[in-house]
């Protein structure tokens, strides 16, 4: 049920719009329109609308899955979608911050990047990516009309952090 809207007096047609959220991707939707007055009341017929399928899921190609000793300002990058405006990419150090839902609006614990870059790659800032850590990672396209579907979520790990103040000795 949405709320009422007045629209005033008169028989010429006027517009009503709502905004509407949560809806899901490629599904029909029916809505009537009710008016009502000091004469009574009367109703509109069933009208319908299908939402827009989600774009295809990106595959992400680098840093790859499982991959060790990766720089800590490494290049993501990952296949283009057709109708893809953006991209939006996020790295955790736990794959449960991750979101499945593509209309989701954030990154849960444990996020160190939620970015939303034009192209196919994407290189974070020096200092985000911490030395000796599991990254998790996902990309999903969009478009102004439309969200798309999550990759598969890869993990990689950074190159430990360098040792410093060593020396060796010869032995006799």
């Amino acid at each position: 049920t949405t709320p009422l809207q007045s629209v005033g007096s008169g028989n010429a047609g006027v517009p009503v719009s709502f905004v509407l959220s949560g809806l899901t991707s490629n599904t029909t939707y029916y809505y009537r329109l009710d008016a009502n007055n000091s004469r009574g009341e009367s109703s509109g017929g069933p009208q319908s609308f299908t939402t827009l399928s989600t774009l295809p899921a990106p595959v992400l190609t680098s840093p790859s899955n499982g991959a060790n000793s990766v720089a800590t300002s490494p290049t993501f990058s990952w296949t283009s979608v057709a109708g893809a405006t953006s991209y939006r990419i996020m790295i955790a150090t736990t794959p449960s911050a991750l979101p499945s839902d593509p209309t989701s609006s954030s990154c849960g614990t444990g996020c160190v990047i939620d970015d939303i870059p034009s192209g196919t790659s994407y290189s974070p800032l020096n200092g985000i990516l911490v030395a000796g850590t599991t990254y998790y990672w996902e990309v999903h396209a969009r478009s102004p009309q439309q969200y798309g579907t999550w990759s598969s979520i890869f993990s990689f790990s950074t190159l430990g952090p360098a040792i410093s103040g060593l020396s060796i000795s010869p032995t006799t």
